[in-house]
């Protein structure tokens, strides 16, 4: 297999971008928020494709202004235990991950994420 790790990392084709990870845990079943980690990482970043999201969706649903990040660190999406989505601020907007690929047999993960409005 082809480890295309680097290629997240080359400047010629990678861009910066950060990551807001939320904090915090469930309290009798409640969400009590800390304060976010920002954390600074380079890969590449572009519009999804319309085929891209209707490949994640369920039948019927529809997304607008959403991006793929492609990069060699996890990005988080929501469960119901101990963790909220991670949002991808680039080019100064937000965008919530929705999903994550983990392509480990070639070094990267693959995330969809969608704009909104803080």
């Amino acid at each position: 297999m082809i480890n295309v790790a680097e290629l997240m990392r080359d400047p010629d084709i990678a861009q910066p971008f950060q990551v807001e990870r939320a904090g915090g845990a469930f309290d009798e079943g409640e969400w009590v928020p800390t304060a976010p980690t920002v954390l600074n990482l380079v890969g590449i970043v572009q519009p999804a494709k319309r085929e891209d999201m209707l490949a994640i969706l369920p039948e019927g649903a529809r997304l607008g202004n959403v991006i793929v990040v492609f990069c060699d660190q996890e990005l988080r999406i929501d469960n119901a235990e101990d963790q909220r989505s991670d949002v991808v601020v680039w080019h100064g907007h937000p965008y919530r991950v929705m999903a994550a690929k983990h392509w480990a047999d070639h070094g990267y993960w693959q995330v969809w994420a969608e704009g909104f409005v803080r």
